[in-house]
């Protein structure tokens, strides 16, 4: 094998392990993120820290349906890189919430989490 065909080849690896960490289009792989409902109208919400992030930034969109609705996410809050959890307060009844976590890398890089939690809060 030549000395080309092998940079080559190191080269598509390294371009690999990046799709790998990162995703395509700023999607990270899942790091499990879940929802739970507690009380009345409150949501907590847990995920695995990640090691690459320095902060986590939260979003939530808010609708009436579950389906046929135009996904409208809004950050609720920014985090530090050593959080896993946060209780979304004093939430609306009678109404759906979809939760989406995004990573912020030292570098200022962003990436999405595959996978949104909806959780609906009864009347």
């Amino acid at each position: 094998m030549s000395k080309r065909n092998r940079t080559f080849i190191v080269l598509a690896v390294m371009v690999l392990m990046a799709i790998c960490a990162f995703g395509f289009a700023g999607q990270a792989h899942a790091i499990g993120l879940q929802a739970k409902k507690t009380g009345g109208n409150s949501v907590v919400l847990r995920w695995k820290k990640d090691k690459n992030a320095a902060k986590y930034i939260l979003y939530r969109c808010e609708h009436r349906k579950a389906k046929n609705y135009k996904k409208s996410f809004k950050i609720i809050k920014t985090l530090n890189k050593n959080t896993a959890c946060y209780t979304d307060k004093r939430l609306s009844r009678n109404m759906y919430y979809d939760y989406k976590l995004c990573m912020v890398d030292k570098k200022g890089n962003k990436a999405c989490y595959n996978g949104i939690k909806t959780v609906y809060i009864k009347k």
